[in-house]
């Protein structure tokens, strides 16, 4: 767990380096863009350094149940959501409010991190995105999303048990990457494939930021 720096207590006062990300200017030229099949995407114009912070996550922190609610009701006519893990049994929703972090696209060969921190103050966390290679200008930027399907959630919005839940049917994967197999991943097989793919240069950039795998990409069932 990474911790930032408590106003009260750093002696650095306003020259401190490790301030809030909501306090941290985004340090690049990213733009949204129509990727086609994919959507939107967001790529930067600017180089970006193995290891550099490249912008907060953001939305509303809401209960998983109401998570489920949206997904069921809200979003039923939709097929994308902007879910990500926060802590416990809370999650981010990006969908209703939000910043440009919520259109970086899905990627089996990943170019960024995303990173956990805690506010040294509160029992609050922010999340940033890190750059885990040197990525050049125009790139498309992306992030390993994980999995885990709806399928498995009934109607109440309770995960199903081992009995009586149905084998998801497996979700599309359109990244096209040296290392994409087509279909998403669980979330275990994805720690297994970035453990064995991960570069020196990686590891280098990686050891900076220490970083977790909160996402979860909800499919809705048919």
């Amino acid at each position: 767990m990474q911790f930032f720096c408590s106003p009260k207590l750093c002696k650095s006062g306003k020259q401190c380096t490790n301030l809030p990300f909501s306090t941290r200017p985004v340090p690049h030229d990213l733009e949204v863009f129509w990727t086609g099949n994919r959507g939107f995407g967001l790529r930067t114009n600017t180089p970006i350094k193995a290891g550099d912070f490249v912008m907060q996550y953001v939305g509303e922190i809401i209960t998983i149940n109401e998570s489920y609610r949206r997904t069921n009701e809200e979003y039923k006519d939709r097929h994308d959501y902007y879910f990500l893990d926060y802590f416990d049994a809370e999650v981010v929703d990006a969908g209703q409010m939000g910043n440009e972090s919520r259109f970086v696209n899905h990627s089996c060969d990943p170019n960024l991190e995303v990173v956990r921190w805690k506010l040294a103050d509160y029992d609050e966390y922010q999340i940033g995105l890190f750059a885990l290679r040197d990525i050049e200008a125009k790139e498309e930027l992306s992030y390993d999303y994980g999995w885990q399907a709806f399928s498995s959630i009934d109607s109440k919005g309770v995960e199903a048990s081992a009995e009586t839940r149905e084998e998801p049917q497996k979700q599309l994967c359109l990244c096209a990457g040296p290392s994409c197999t087509g279909f998403f991943e669980k979330s275990e097989k994805v720690k297994e494939k970035k453990a064995a793919l991960l570069t020196k240069s990686q590891k280098k950039a990686k050891s900076k930021v220490s970083g977790f795998s909160p996402f979860r990409i909800q499919d809705r069932p048919d």
